[in-house]
């Protein structure tokens, strides 16, 4: 049995898949299969894929066109592997990516998923952007909240992790992913390899840019959800201005401090509970509330970055938040109602 299954779904994809399947092949750990899902292909991207005769490959056809989290969910049960890898049939994996996430997995039990960064090319491969996941656990599962930091074609999981969480699941158009990696963060450790994994191709024929508005309304579904499993009720719409860099008022920056700080006590909760370590977590959130902030950040925020550096988001989280809760009076809370 290999120690990893890299999981392909393919739908017509002759101009890239070439490039896709030898960027496996071309892995420095050869301990892999390859599962290429035919998903009703009508090019020739299965005879492309059956030309390159590597026996590491297994090809599986369906007669029909299968949803996107149907046709992943069936690869990840057809894989034979205790480690499932994930690319994209417009992607390509850098030489040492599957040796390094499986050694990451294979040195912490407790971690269940690993994922890593990715370069964003155009269609002639020319460098875009440098994309990568904030360091740690608790750090992922608080930007997950607020946005997908995980790009698809990096991740690595342990396939009994995928199947406990019950995988893929219908009611997120375009956003299945994010709502699964927001709720793999309830049942395991999340990490990334601090390195760049992939090349993820970004072009016009993207799914995502295609139908972004409906990828950006699941996504936020899939936040809300999550949010509200973890602290309860909450307003939506500040949630969604911390997302989109939207905090245009000073009380609705103080708000947003609330929010931050009833979802990083949940976290460090959660994680005191499952004994996972918090490293980065403080810094993360302050530097996203940062962000949303814009022009309406006051003075001490700007003093406070400028003359502490290295300390300065800290800072921030804690001035904020003792902020929050105020200092006497009766403050508003993120659902409206009045405390103190």
């Amino acid at each position: 049995m290999p120690l990893v299954s890299v999981v392909m779904p393919v739908l017509d994809n002759a101009t890239t898949v070439t490039d896709a399947v030898r960027s496996v092949l071309r892995q420095t750990m050869p301990d892999f299969e390859l599962v290429v899902l035919d998903n009703g292909c009508s090019d020739d991207t299965i005879e492309r894929v059956d030309r390159l005769a590597d026996p590491r490959v297994r090809i599986v056809t369906h007669t029909r066109t299968m949803t996107f989290e149907d046709c992943q969910n069936e690869g990840v049960r057809l894989a034979e592997s205790p480690y499932v890898a994930r690319l994209d049939a417009d992607d390509r994996a850098l030489p040492d990516r599957l040796a390094l996430q499986a050694a990451a997995l294979d040195a912490d039990p407790g971690l269940g998923l690993v994922a890593g960064g990715a370069a964003k090319v155009d269609g002639h491969h020319n460098h875009l952007a440098s994309l990568a996941p904030p360091a740690g656990h608790a750090a992922i599962w608080y930007t997950l909240l607020f946005g997908n930091c995980i790009v698809h074609s990096t991740v690595m999981v342990r396939r009994e992790i995928f199947t406990r969480a019950g995988g893929f699941r219908s009611g997120y158009p375009l956003a299945e992913d994010h709502d699964l990696w927001l709720r793999l963060a309830r049942e395991t450790r999340l990490g990334a390899v601090p390195r760049q994994l992939v090349e993820y191709h970004w072009h016009g024929d993207n799914a995502s840019s295609r139908n972004s508005r409906t990828q950006d309304a699941s996504s936020a579904a899939a936040r809300h959800a999550a949010i509200a499993r973890l602290i309860g009720d909450y307003s939506t719409g500040l949630a969604d201005r911390i997302s989109t860099r939207a905090v245009r008022s000073g009380p609705d920056l103080y708000d947003a401090a609330a929010l931050v700080h009833r979802i990083l006590t949940a976290i460090r909760r959660d994680c005191r509970r499952r004994l996972v370590p918090t490293r980065g977590l403080t810094a993360r959130a302050a530097s996203l509330l940062w962000m949303a902030g814009g022009s309406t950040r006051p003075a001490w925020m700007l003093t406070a970055s400028a003359r502490f550096p290295s300390v300065g988001a800290g800072l921030v989280a804690a001035r904020l938040a003792a902020r929050a809760k105020g200092t006497g009076g009766a403050h508003r809370d993120v659902s409206g109602r009045a405390d103190g």
